[in-house]
């Protein structure tokens, strides 16, 4: 488990979010965007437009605490 601070990014459009287990968090928002299910209406919007542009980046790991 690593936690830290993850990027997703849909034809430069960006979200930006941390979690203590950020494998589990990233795979969270994509299942929710493959399935039209995501909370965030901008990004889910983004990605059934564009969704060949998805780059999903760990941009720091972070210690738990």
């Amino acid at each position: 488990m690593k936690s830290g601070i993850y990027s997703i990014s849909i034809n430069n459009k960006r979200y930006i979010g941390s979690s203590v287990d950020t494998n589990k968090r990233t795979k969270y928002h994509l299942s929710r965007l493959k399935n039209n299910k995501h909370y965030n209406k901008h990004l889910q919007s983004a990605y059934n437009l564009h969704q060949n542009s998805l780059v999903v980046e760990i941009l720091e790991d972070c210690d738990i605490n």
